[in-house]
């Protein structure tokens, strides 16, 4: 089953015209600054696209992560499909509801976590963490025991008391998903739901959301995030959105094979005899592409990382070498490629657009 659906989506900003800046908001010498923009050809009225024709589904309890730069669309994909921004053209479905036709069931079926920030939007300051907690239940119509079982899940209990003014921004990182967790929905919608919190908590909750959420549960998770090394763990499926557009959209596996991304292998070696040539020697084996190494003379020690094509086959080459002579292999790593490899090579020769000439007149930017 189809658990999100989404079909050509469309999201277009429209840019200010200098009329609406004039009357009582009026700026002295902006219809100076208006003239020269004007003359130099950087006024220009039109529309942005955030998001510009994006299609995909995400099947039930699958987790799609979505990667991108800054400014790709992702935060703006996640806010459409919980319904909080209006989508320009396109459609979009959540277990079936229409976005924008069936927009007051969407809270049925999903729950939008954007991060630490709702903390601060959602908590009275003044109240504790578990005061808050039981009001925001309270209006979710959730039973208060939930409230102490994701403070457990959240390792809040040793905060549970305090007031959320006291908070630094790890604790308010880890109420915000708590928040999130109040209300048992199919779907939910994560943007970068653990800025700030340390690294133990946050493998915590990532193994909860794959383990419990995705498998035990059969909820879908759309996750959006910058950090390569929980996507490595948490992804089914992988989009990458760039200038608003879809990249690509595959599994993590599929990904790797079709970019034929190749495997690393880190060794450090004990040398009697010029290691220089030892170097030389390893990099010439069969099947290594690349290979770049270091010394340690006062220990004796020659440290080498390489691209190889195939780690099984290599290794026992470069055992043999070693023997040859008379170096001992003292360590050695063998790293698969991951999602970190994926997106630099598909975003690396990714260039953004040139910005166009903007006039800024008090935060606001006219193109």
């Amino acid at each position: 089953m189809k658990s999100v659906e989404v079909y050509n989506l469309v999201k277009e900003y429209s840019t200010k015209d200098f009329s609406g800046a004039i009357g009582s908001n009026f700026i002295p010498l902006f219809d100076l600054y208006v003239a020269v923009a004007r003359l130099v050809g950087s006024w220009k009225v039109g529309t942005v696209k955030a998001l510009d024709g994006i299609s995909f589904s995400v099947e039930k309890g699958e987790i799609l992560g979505i990667l991108g730069p800054n400014g790709s669309g992702k935060t703006t994909l996640l806010s459409i499909l919980a319904g909080l921004t209006p989508l320009t053209k396109g459609e979009a479905r959540v277990e079936g509801f229409d976005v924008v036709k069936d927009h007051d069931k969407l809270p049925e079926v999903m729950m939008y976590m954007p991060g630490p920030s709702i903390a601060l939007i959602f908590s009275e300051y003044s109240f504790s963490v578990r005061d808050n907690l039981i009001r925001y239940a309270e209006i979710l119509k959730v039973p208060k025991e939930k409230v102490d079982e994701v403070i457990a899940l959240t390792e809040l209990n040793e905060w549970a008391t305090r007031r959320v003014s006291e908070l630094s921004t790890g604790i308010l990182a880890r109420l915000a998903f708590a928040y999130g967790l109040l209300k048992e929905s199919k779907v939910y919608f994560m943007d970068e739901p653990f800025s700030g919190i340390s690294p133990e908590v946050r493998n915590h909750l990532l193994t909860f959301i794959k383990e419990v959420l995705s498998r035990k549960n059969d909820n879908t998770v759309l996750y959006a995030t910058h950090r390569l090394d929980e996507a490595n763990y948490l992804f089914d499926k992988v989009l990458i959105l760039v200038n608003g557009r879809v990249m690509v959209l595959d599994t993590p596996k599929n990904l790797m094979k079709k970019l034929e991304l190749k495997e690393h292998i880190d060794i450090e070696i004990k040398y009697n005899t010029e290691p220089v040539l030892i170097s030389k020697s390893i990099s010439e084996v069969e099947g290594v592409l690349n290979a770049q190494s270091s010394v340690d003379s006062n220990l004796y020690i020659l440290k080498m990382k390489m691209t190889v094509e195939d780690s099984r086959e290599v290794i026992p080459k470069i055992v043999d070498k070693l023997h040859q002579n008379r170096a001992k292999l003292l360590y050695v790593k063998v790293t698969e490629p991951t999602l970190e490899d994926v997106y630099m090579a598909l975003v690396k020769s990714w260039k953004p657009p040139e910005p166009k000439p903007a006039l800024t007149v008090c935060g606001e930017v006219f193109r």
